[in-house]
């Protein structure tokens, strides 16, 4: 059921006093209660702590904790304290509703009041309600306010009309880079998943002034602008600014907010979303100069912006929890308060100002841009995760299934073709668990199965386990009517598959580590800690293609075998070990099996915690039936493949596809922690530049037989 909203919008006009009003879901009005205005009471205490925010010194969250207590106490004096937390109490607690906080300033006559960080804003301690930051907390939607002459339309769409999104990008190549792909995936993936119901527009790469004319044209409802932006202009005057590319120069062409808001004369979309830096700051001294602030003026109904110089990280991830929420049929400003505390429950916390940068300008009464028939799925609580304790697979009572040399008639039924077991001197045996789930996320059954693997010692103590992969026929590839795909996974075809070892995990810190500090190269040096997070046990990161070219060159070198990355074909071909479900659990995947992003749904799961890091290789102590663990997520995988739009043309056995495309374009498989199951699947496919590493792509490698 669809939760109403209450309103409580906090007014100042003037430095004296606090208007507030109040009304419930039926627009009755339940009292205007006043206050006084306590900024210059709280002026000495505010400037420095404002200071340390501004320049990006804040260490702790008590610091943090602090900025938002006495922004609070400015606007709420001891009667409206307790009148706000009665009505938040009344409205969250006993309604189980929506609590709209809406702030309302007089910018052109108190910009100074305007442009403090108020979504740093923090229930006092004294209050005696725990912590309740107002503009991340769950249940509750903060945003400002801008009152102007002209009503906005409404942003609710028409019977059977498509929300369409345009994704603008301007990076310029003089500025520091724009990290726009996380954001591009999301919204690609959002369009393919609800086809019936989102339309992305083709999306504008080096933005200007008449391709992002050209684009307002096609009246998209919402416009996601992903750049550069400021506030000081280079002779140090406060005009606000934003960096187009030059297109004869592809350097940047910055122009000022004036100019970059005339553009929504011709059509207004009903959100418009700044992905960049201070976007969202305004004036202390000065009325309606920033961008945003210019934006909103041109009576757009929903800005989305930032107010402080951001990460990439930050922003992309505040922008895929934005339209996470969004397309679940939430209101924007909802969408918008659950991006800010993905933001919170990032890396940075509450230590740093990253959660308090969104700014939100919202001007409309009903904040849902279209409705949804079924919100079974919906989770408004962002504060109720499930949580499960791991239980040891290994102490439950399983039937033993044995590959290759005990039992395989199973698997090859299940595959529907003859595999062909090598014989490897020098294997050993190991056990691992598989598990089939249903479109649900409910285990079917579990097996407890044996197969062969060869250690490769790398030193001091770091072992390298290739797994015994049977040879055989498999279905590359998605069928053409047949579950959720891209069209790059047609069409389906057979492939036969010569027998191959390959590593049981993703390659780990530690054994990269162990090869990168050789002393001698092949090719390119190494860094011998190329991740930015994890331990040993968590797999290597922000490699690129070359260097993981570079890594079984060398392993090849130290041990006398041939180590390289497998072709695409033996990585799905590995990867489905004789399924030809989705994913090689069944018809899903959950998070108690693997690591994605799984605030998106593939089937009928439920959601599970979005963990935003790598874990280490093997946490969830399952395989698929060859044996191999994290097939699906964690990292993406590169392979040799040069990367092709469809399969027209395909090797039809193991051989890696080097013809008739980009060299520097290579394939990566398998999804990772930040993307969503549909990119996750067996046979889903991708790609990226040979030179770029990534937090979120690293590799495993095969040894051929």
């Amino acid at each position: 059921m669809t939760k109403s909203y209450w309103n409580y919008r906090i007014c100042v006009a003037n430095y004296n006093r606090v208007q507030v009003q109040k009304w419930n879901d039926k627009y009755q009005s339940l009292g205007e209660p006043s206050g006084i205005f306590r900024y210059q009471d709280k002026r000495a205490e505010i400037t420095p702590m404002l200071a340390t925010a501004r320049n990006d010194e804040l260490q702790n969250s008590s610091q943090t904790r602090a900025i938002g207590e006495v922004l609070f106490e400015i606007l709420f004096d001891d009667a409206l304290l307790h009148d706000f937390v009665d009505f938040y109490h009344r409205v969250v607690q006993q309604e189980k509703q929506l609590l709209r906080v809406e702030l309302d300033i007089d910018e052109q006559g108190m910009p100074e009041i305007a442009a403090l960080p108020w979504e740093f804003m923090c229930v006092p301690t004294r209050a005696n309600l725990g912590t309740i930051w107002l503009g991340t907390v769950s249940h509750l939607a903060f945003s400002r306010r801008r009152s102007q002459w002209i009503a906005p339309p409404p942003i609710q769409l028409q019977k059977d009309e498509k929300l369409r999104i345009a994704l603008a990008i301007s990076a310029p190549e003089d500025l520091s880079p724009v990290a726009y792909e996380p954001v591009q995936e999301a919204l690609e993936k959002l369009a393919i998943e609800l086809a019936e119901r989102v339309e992305l527009l083709p999306i504008l790469k080096s933005a200007n002034p008449e391709t992002m004319n050209a684009v307002l044209v096609k009246k998209p409802h919402i416009l996601h602008f992903i750049g550069h932006g400021r506030l000081v202009n280079e002779n140090n005057r406060e005009i606000g600014q934003i960096a187009f590319v030059d297109p004869e120069f592809q350097e940047a062409r910055w122009v000022d907010a004036d100019y970059f808001s005339e553009l929504f004369n011709q059509h207004r979309p009903g959100v418009v979303m700044l992905q960049a830096c201070e976007g969202g700051k305004l004036s202390e001294s000065q009325a309606f100069v920033g961008v945003a602030s210019r934006v909103v003026q041109q009576n757009i109904s929903v800005v989305v912006a930032m107010q402080y110089e951001v990460t990439n990280s930050t922003a992309c991830r505040f922008s895929r929890h934005f339209y996470q929420q969004l397309v679940q049929g939430d209101p924007v400003d909802i969408a918008a308060q659950y991006g800010r505390r993905a933001i919170a429950l990032g890396p940075m916390e509450y230590r740093k100002r990253d959660f308090a940068t969104p700014v939100i300008f919202m001007r409309v009464q009903d904040g849902y841009l279209f409705k949804r028939d079924d919100k079974s799925n919906n989770s408004n609580n962002l504060e109720e995760f499930p949580t499960q304790l791991q239980v040891t697979r290994q102490q439950q009572k399983l039937p033993i299934i044995s590959i290759p040399r005990q039992g395989i008639e199973g698997l090859e039924e299940q595959q529907n073709t003859k595999l062909i077991i090598p014989s490897i001197p020098g294997t050993q045996a190991f056990k691992f668990i598989t598990v089939t789930i249903d479109a649900q996320g409910k285990e079917i059954n579990s097996y407890l199965k044996q197969t062969q693997c060869l250690i490769q010692d790398l030193g001091n103590g770091v072992m390298l386990e290739m797994v015994v992969i049977p040879g055989g026929e498999f279905l590359m590839g998605s069928s053409e009517s047949k579950g959720k795909r891209y069209a790059n996974e047609r069409p389906q075809h057979s492939v036969t598959v010569k027998p191959f070892l390959m590593s049981k995990t993703p390659i780990t810190q530690a054994q990269w580590r162990e090869i990168a500090c050789l002393k001698y190269e092949v090719n390119q040096k190494l860094k011998l800690r190329p991740s930015n997070l994890g331990g040993k046990k968590h797999p290597v990161t922000n490699v690129s293609w070359y260097d993981a070219i570079e890594f079984c060159d060398r392993l090849s070198k130290n041990t006398g075998h041939e180590y390289r990355l497998p072709s695409e074909a033996e990585w799905e071909y590995a990867c489905r070990a004789g399924t030809t479900t989705p994913f090689h659990f069944g018809e899903t995947i959950t998070s108690n099996l693997a690591n994605y992003d799984c605030g998106y749904l593939y089937a009928s799961e439920s959601k599970g915690i979005y963990r935003e890091k790598t874990n280490a290789v093997d946490s969830f102590q399952v395989a698929n039936s060859f044996g191999l663990f994290d097939m699906h997520g964690n990292v993406l995988e590169w392979c040799l493949d040069l990367w092709h739009e469809s399969y027209d043309g395909a090797p039809t056995n193991e051989d890696e596809w080097l013809d008739g495309s980009d060299n520097q374009i290579r394939v990566i498989r398998g999804g990772s922690w930040r993307n969503e199951p549909l990119l996750c699947r067996s046979a889903s496919r991708w790609y990226n530049n040979t030179n770029k590493p990534s937090q979120n792509i690293g590799f495993r490698i095969v040894r051929s037989l």
